[in-house]
């Protein structure tokens, strides 16, 4: 399988980490920083961009992404959603985890 780990930094211990366990089962898995992808409205390019080339197809995306890209970060994972590419934490959980009200109330309902 090929992983896309989502993350701002390659060398941090938790992506790294992620990185060695996924090769370690025979698994490829890349480091790519969101912020330097790009929803696609090129021609003949639709999906996500990267240095203004079509983005390798991935079959899992994990996403590290922080606090402050939160918002942009979610929608760069539900773009992966849409295409059909199996995401760990939705962009909607991403989002609810920043807020801990609505957390909470998640939490409540599910109780």
């Amino acid at each position: 399988m090929r992983f896309v780990i989502l993350s701002r930094n390659a060398a941090l211990y938790s992506t790294s980490r992620l990185i060695r366990a996924a090769q370690a089962r025979g698994h490829e898995a890349d480091v790519v920083d969101p912020l330097q992808l790009q929803i696609a409205t090129l021609p003949g390019v639709r999906g996500l961009a990267f240095e203004g080339h079509k983005l390798r197809r991935y079959d899992v995306v994990i996403p590290r992404v922080g606090v402050s890209i939160t918002s942009f970060g979610a929608r760069i994972v539900q773009q992966f959603d849409d295409a059909g590419v199996v995401v760990l934490n939705s962009a909607s959980s991403i989002v609810s985890s920043r807020d801990k009200v609505r957390s909470l109330q998640i939490l409540a309902r599910r109780r």
